[in-house]
């Protein structure tokens, strides 16, 4: 049980219930002042993330927490729930199914996933400054990318981590992130944005001087330097200001790779070509609920009509008028008619001819019997025989009586 820990015990934390609701399991990687464990919402059936705050660090989590609570952007992870536990304090977090930015960085981040996540990041950055609320520690560490690229940010109002900021920007930038201002949080977003443009192995001698990778566009470099270097003349402090112009660049970029994107080669195309071509009978039935309510159902079924007329009326021989019904009924709703596949014109004979597949034709077979005269003969020998029965069954009676 948790009441069991003490301050300054390093006891494994997975298996401990916590007020008798959350239920810890498997540990993660430490963070720079807190354990973090897995666990389980018992009541409300959700993982969640739970932070161990050892006691010393307590007060300090909780200010930030006060400083914070009423952020509700979208980006920011959701604190659910505080336990106090013999002086150590349990944060309940959201559970986020991403990783840490820091991993994606040995490498470097694609030019435009670069600029789209710093783009979301500035939106948030906004969102926050304009309720007078700073992140104050925006670190690698600090940002969960999840597997639809899109960010979340976490220890919001926690004390910087000043040796980091003093290898990637400098004493310069140090100095402005321990002042915990909006124009600190738009510089570490800057050199957020710098470490994804580059790779750890193109990184300078000297703190700050990272290098960007030689096909980033000199613009976007530009806009790099305006955001690293607050005492420039055009420097970029503002995050709605960062916003609108890495909005101008995701843009730009986006469109570039449209016009990057090679040509599908031949053979590939060939095989689309082919595929297309077979399921050609599925795109009628794909669009059947968004067709068949686009004619009235009297218009469907005079079409309908219209058809049958001219299979069972033998004196139809009309060629325009069979043309015309034909067009109208290929314009039916697809409800009312199968799916249709694209068929060969002709057919090889055994012995290397052809014949025609199928044809159409307005003429009646004189060999054939006409089925409308067929049908009349048989409704004709109907009406007589149930005029015959029902005589001798009217008369019968009296036929006997007279007997």
């Amino acid at each position: 049980m948790a009441g069991n820990i003490t301050a300054g015990s390093e006891i494994p934390l997975s298996g401990l219930r916590l007020a008798d609701r959350y239920e810890l399991s498997d540990e993660m990687p430490a963070g720079a002042l807190c354990r973090i464990v897995r666990g389980d919402d018992l009541t409300l059936r959700r993982p969640v993330v739970v932070k161990a705050i050892r006691p010393e660090h307590a007060e300090m989590y909780l200010a930030a927490l006060r400083a914070t609570s009423a952020l509700t952007h979208p980006a920011a992870v959701t604190v659910y729930d505080t336990i106090h536990e013999n002086g150590w304090l349990f944060l309940i977090q959201e559970a986020i199914s991403g990783q840490a930015l820091s991993r994606y960085l040995r490498q470097g981040v694609p030019g435009e996933r670069a600029v789209d996540l710093a783009l979301q990041l500035a939106r948030a950055l906004s969102y926050t400054h304009h309720r007078d609320m700073v992140h104050g520690d925006l670190t690698p560490s600090a940002v969960l990318v999840d597997r639809h690229a899109t960010v979340r940010i976490n220890n919001f109002g926690l004390p910087p981590d000043l040796d980091y900021f003093l290898a990637e920007g400098g004493a310069e930038a140090q100095e402005l992130i321990a002042e915990g201002t909006t124009e600190g949080d738009v510089l570490a977003l800057g050199l957020l944005l710098r470490q994804m443009l580059s790779s750890a192995d193109m990184a300078g001698a000297e703190p700050g001087q990272r290098q960007l990778r030689p096909e980033i566009p000199e613009d976007l470099a530009q806009l790099v330097l305006r955001c690293t270097n607050p005492s420039m003349k055009d420097a970029i402090t503002d995050a709605t200001t960062l916003a609108i112009a890495l909005e101008a660049f995701d843009a730009q970029l986006a469109h570039t790779g449209d016009a990057a994107v090679p040509a599908t080669p031949p053979i590939l195309q060939a095989m689309y070509d082919a595929e297309t071509d077979q399921a050609l009978w599925a795109i009628d039935q794909t669009n059947i609920q968004q067709q068949v309510y686009s004619q009235p159902l009297d218009h469907a079924s005079h079409e309908l009509g219209s058809r049958f007329n001219r299979v069972t009326d033998p004196g139809h021989t009309d060629g325009a008028a069979t043309r015309a019904t034909d067009d109208a009924a290929l314009a039916m709703p697809p409800l009312l008619r199968l799916p249709t596949r694209p068929l060969p014109l002709q057919m090889p004979y055994p012995d290397g001819g052809t014949q025609p597949a199928y044809e159409r034709t307005d003429e009646r077979d004189d060999h054939a019997e006409p089925h409308g005269a067929a049908l009349t003969g048989i409704m004709v020998a109907g009406v007589i025989l149930f005029i015959i029965f029902f005589v001798i069954g009217f008369l019968g009676p009296f036929t006997l009586a007279g007997r």
